[in-house]
């Protein structure tokens, strides 16, 4: 694999021409792992304080990711063991938060490295704060990657909850169905819908509206396990990826959540009427699912059966042996009566 490259710009003028000097360091090489690498591999091969970053190939050796080392520290920190034991069993692909589009090749190590081990570049640099975030040559631009990072996370991200976009979910669902279909555990989507959110809009204004959103949010953080995936789907709805989840499991945090938003009511008259349905799907033979979309699917059909029923409430399905569709919707907690009912 060729060695990086340390670019050293002989102006230091934003937007101003410069000849960059380009030196290649035979003696370094940056970190190259396969994106299924188990977490606890990587610790045991690599000294997290000693990289700056990590690259995540797929089985092509295309790149798909970058990884920073304080990504790593945040999952295994987990103050809970068996969450730090999940996260340590979990491929590396699991920990990305954004995710590059294949076709980039990474060159095999045993490639040469190229005879010209410096060059001299006819450029532009953009430096801001004192610090090189860009080179502009003739034929491309070169962004540093905590740049482009930051750029591509606020991109990502719904700007009222922080938490990852639809886009965000899709993709991440993609991956986790095919891990799953590899693996052979569970895999369950979670759809939430805050219930009679218009009427909070209307009566509170908007920006209690989003006091609202936030807060749900962060009631789906702190009662789902920290490896769960957690998006706001779109308008009052939130969504969660569920992997290796047991029969029956999925109860767990549903009822965490049910308990958590409660709570989240006696805080301030904003809360007091704020509610959720829930919907839930988890598949425990994930290769009976043919496409991601199955699964949100099923489980927008749950959603729709706890609101028929009273609303406040959740409902779920779960497949063993055969479809998602085939198998029963079941209630988990009793529905709230029907004469207790809102319009919307």
């Amino acid at each position: 694999m060729e060695a990086p490259i340390t670019l050293m710009p002989s102006a230091a003028c934003p937007g101003k021409a410069a000849a960059l000097t380009v030196h290649h360091h035979v003696n370094t090489h940056p970190v190259v792992l396969p994106c299924r690498m188990l977490l606890h591999e990587a610790l045991e091969r690599f000294d997290l304080a000693a990289h700056p970053y990590f690259l995540l190939a797929d089985d092509a050796g295309m790149l798909i990711g970058v990884l920073a080392p304080e990504e790593i520290a945040s999952r295994i920190g987990s103050w809970n063991e068996i969450e730090r034991k999940r996260w340590a069993d979990m491929p590396l692909e699991g920990l990305l938060k954004t995710r590059m589009e294949a076709g980039h090749f990474l060159d095999g190590p045993a490639d040469p490295v190229p005879a010209i081990t410096t060059a001299t570049v006819p450029c532009t640099v953009l430096i801001e704060g004192g610090r090189l975030i860009g080179v502009m040559t003739s034929d491309d631009l070169l962004l540093s990657w905590r740049t482009a990072e930051s750029t591509l996370r606020t991109a990502l991200v719904d700007a009222v909850t922080q938490l990852p976009n639809r886009l965000v979910f899709h993709q991440r669902l993609n991956e986790e169905l095919e891990r799953a279909q590899r693996i052979r555990h569970s895999i369950g989507v979670i759809l939430v819908d805050v219930d009679h959110f218009k009427q909070i809009n209307d009566e509170f204004g908007h920006a209690s509206g989003d006091l609202v959103l936030r807060s749900v949010a962060r009631c789906l953080q702190n009662t789902m396990r920290s490896y769960d995936h957690v998006a706001r789907y779109g308008g009052d709805e939130f969504a969660v990826i569920c992997s290796g989840c047991r029969p029956g499991e999925i109860d767990l945090p549903l009822k965490r959540l049910h308990r958590a938003v409660e709570e989240m009511r006696k805080r301030s008259s904003i809360f007091e009427r704020v509610t959720v349905s829930v919907g839930a799907a988890v598949a425990h033979a994930p290769e009976m699912v043919g496409k991601p979309q199955e699964l949100v699917d099923s489980a927008d059909q749950c959603l729709y059966q706890a609101k028929a029923n009273g609303r406040n409430c959740e409902y779920k399905r779960e497949s063993r042996e055969r479809p998602l569709h085939a198998s029963e919707i079941v209630p988990l907690t009793p529905a709230t009566p029907k004469h207790q009912m809102q319009t919307c």
